[in-house]
């Protein structure tokens, strides 16, 4: 919950350490998860956006340890790998990279490929944007506010005749118990109109 209401990820920590891009891809999974089972109308959206980050941060995965190669085999006076040059250039980077390249030269292309690799960071930068705005826009519908899920929350300890407690309760947990309570109240509206018009 306060990673959805107060963006604190911190709670998503085990133990150990982690970094704040792992925190965010695990929230970005939870928070996927959470739309599916609530069946939430911007799950599609959401699952796209959070797609195409996967995808760039992949490529910036593929750069960032491309130039690291590049820039070591230039340390040991090693060829650079045509095969890892063919899949910089097949990302549209047009690194101009050749087998044979060392200091400065290899250095002002490797700096020209992060330049271009930065188109990226921007994407990824603008999706986080956007998906910010889907999460306030299905969050203004007043379902993800800390009433909202104390709300919830009580219900479902109500429904299972003990405290439930926010911390101790897993995003899916929290959506199949909605669902049940809902299913409960269905059946039970529906054994009324039955019994009203019988």
């Amino acid at each position: 919950m306060d990673c959805l209401i107060d963006n604190d990820l911190k709670g998503l920590i085990i133990s150990g350490i982690a970094t704040q891009e792992q925190l965010q891809d695990a929230w970005d999974k939870i928070y996927t998860q959470s739309l599916q089972l609530s069946q939430s109308n911007t799950y599609n959206q959401a699952f796209e956006i959070l797609k195409e980050i996967d995808d760039c941060n992949a490529k910036l995965t593929i750069v960032n340890n491309t130039v690291k190669h590049f820039t070591l085999c230039n340390e040991q006076n090693i060829d650079n790998d045509q095969d890892l040059i063919n899949v910089i250039n097949s990302m549209a980077l047009r690194s101009g990279i050749k087998p044979c390249d060392r200091g400065n030269e290899l250095a002002k292309k490797l700096n020209m490929v992060i330049g271009r690799a930065k188109k990226w960071v921007d994407r990824v930068s603008e999706l986080r944007k956007t998906l910010d705005e889907l999460r306030e826009e299905s969050e203004g519908t007043g379902k993800a506010d800390r009433s909202y899920f104390d709300a919830w929350l009580d219900a479902i300890s109500e429904d299972k005749g003990f405290y439930v407690k926010a911390s101790e309760i897993t995003v899916s947990r929290f959506y199949r118990s909605i669902r049940q309570i809902r299913e409960k109240a269905n059946k039970l509206e529906i054994e009324k109109q039955k019994q009203q018009y019988a």
